[in-house]
């Protein structure tokens, strides 16, 4: 008997020591996956909150050119990307402003609509709304503006080849948020010798994600009596916030109206400069009351104390840590110019430059004279085909073939450009028009440079001939543009996945779709 339990208990502490193994496996496994780790290799998390972007934009290359012919038109063009973690949306957004020299430049055809604003020396476009940084978005949205009615004047007086600056300013609302954990600190006088959990400490920081950074947190934590038994305590926390960007800061603003004021420098005061907005909480939902508020900011650097009200003191004998949320709000706006060179034409009105004389948008053709780019391109005898390099699309490449030509409007090659469709930059086309090969609609195919519709099989008709097809028509089989050729009027088409070609007569295209049994899917 009595070994009998003494080999249960032996069991027993076996499968103990087996069920102890487990658990400490499991923690084990536990513990890795929390340290990050994942099949191996350590998961890194992004802070979207860093960095001092907000919106950023900048002029496409060749649009405009650095060099314009005199009585000339040419296109404005700028990219705009949201770098930093604020979103740009609904009644909080973006105003595109270009001012130039009416002397040299005219826009008279750019006119007053919806959100353009057409002057005699400058182009206000409005309604500028991009997402910023996010784990769903970690690069910040963007976004191509193009403005194609610009036309340089005649060149007046002796000079030559003159020169005129585009200005343009790019103005929207903008927030920094920080939130990070505070200690609210008990131990005042070092009357509680007990360890704390934490100790009031300032806060170094560097950038949130905006152009306007929160850059230190001074931590107080100050006694409402001279009582050091005390335990009421009052945080107050001393801001400093920095304007790190190159742009400048204006006021933060309220509603659409006060926007376009302020970004358009009507009415304006000096306290619409250089003032920042402050919101403060602490523990997520104790206001803060931050004085001054709005921050001016000196040689761009300001100060605001934040401190919690009488109503919400704090009562405690211990210390504890808690978080603290700042919110700054504010309107920014930064600017860029590009230079452009008038050049001449000469008294019979083509242009005075040596060489062939090609304008801009053109190159030499093969049997002399000038082609426009994008034709020269379309036909494999075009230089510089591809447009610059893009960073938000590096892997854009085009595939130039017939069909591609000068026929595309400007919000139609925004839509082709993802899909290498257009090229949105000047160089390839005179005029307001971009190089594109639009996709062929209704269920036509692209052949031969043109799209036409699917020929419907002309010779499967068992032991009779058929007539060929009634219109010119594309032959093919699948849903690649490339599987199908061009069959012109009275041929025959073999809609077979390996007899895709044209035939004269019906007998020989019936034979050789009689030898194959794969027929092509129907069209309808």
């Amino acid at each position: 008997m009595s070994n009998h339990r003494f080999e249960k208990k032996y069991h027993l502490k076996q499968y103990c020591k087996l069920a102890l193994c487990l658990l400490l496996l499991i923690a084990l496994l536990s513990l890795s996956s929390c340290n990050g780790t994942n099949n191996g290799s350590r998961v890194t998390t992004t802070n979207y909150y860093s960095g001092i972007g907000g919106l950023e934009f900048k002029f496409l290359d060749q649009a405009p050119q650095a060099e314009v012919y005199e009585n000339s038109r040419f296109v404005v063009g700028f990219i705009v990307e949201n770098a930093g973690a604020s979103d740009v949306a609904e009644m909080n957004y973006g105003i595109l402003s270009i001012g130039f020299d009416p002397f040299y430049i005219d826009a008279s055809e750019i006119t007053s609509a919806n959100d353009i604003q057409g002057g005699s020396n400058s182009v206000v476009f409005s309604g500028i709304q991009l997402v910023g940084r996010s784990q769903l978005n970690p690069s910040g949205e963007s976004t191509f503006i193009s403005f194609p009615g610009f036309k340089t004047r005649a060149i007046m007086g002796q000079i030559e080849s003159p020169s005129t600056q585009l200005l343009a300013s790019l103005c929207y609302p903008y927030t920094t948020i920080f939130s990070g954990v505070v200690c609210v600190d008990h131990s005042l006088a070092g009357q509680d010798l007990r360890q704390q959990v934490c100790y009031q400490k300032a806060l170094d920081l560097s950038s949130q994600g905006a152009p306007v950074a929160i850059t230190r947190i001074d931590v107080e934590n100050q006694p409402t009596s001279s009582d050091l038994e005390s335990s009421i305590v009052r945080p107050v926390f001393t801001i400093h916030v920095q304007n790190k960007g190159t742009g400048s800061v204006l006021s933060p603003v309220v509603g659409s109206a006060n926007l376009d004021r302020v970004c358009s420098f009507q009415d304006i005061t000096r306290q619409d400069f250089n003032t920042v907005n402050i919101e403060a909480t602490l523990s997520a939902s104790t206001s803060l009351t931050c004085t001054p508020n709005p921050v001016k900011l000196i040689n761009d650097e300001g100060i605001s104390r934040c401190e919690v009200n009488d109503e919400d003191l704090i009562i405690g004998s211990h210390n504890y840590e808690t978080p603290l949320n700042v919110k700054l709000s504010y309107v920014y706006q930064s600017a860029i110019s590009k230079k452009i060179d008038i050049k001449r034409l000469n008294v019979y009105g083509t242009p005075s430059a040596p060489s062939a004389g090609c304008l801009d948008f053109e190159v030499a053709g093969p049997g002399g004279g000038c082609v426009n780019r994008c034709d020269a391109c379309a036909n494999g005898t075009g230089t510089g085909c591809q447009p610059p390099d893009d960073p938000n699309n590096p892997d854009i490449s085009i595939n130039f073939q017939r069909g591609w030509a000068c026929q595309c409007g400007n919000e139609q090659c925004d839509i082709l450009y993802p899909k290498e469709l257009c090229i949105p930059h000047s160089g390839w086309c005179p005029g307001v028009s971009y190089c594109c090969l639009p996709p062929c609609q209704g269920g036509k195919r692209l052949s031969d440079g043109k799209c036409y519709p699917l020929c419907s099989p002309s010779c499967l008709l068992t032991g009779t001939a058929k007539d060929g097809v009634t219109a010119d028509c594309a032959c093919g089989y699948g849903t690649e543009d490339s599987a199908y050729i061009l069959v012109t009027k009275s041929n025959h088409c073999c809609r077979l996945s390996s007899l895709t070609q044209s035939y004269s007569n019906a007998q020989s295209c019936y034979d050789a779709c009689k030898r194959t049994t794969t027929a092509a899917p129907s069209t309808t």
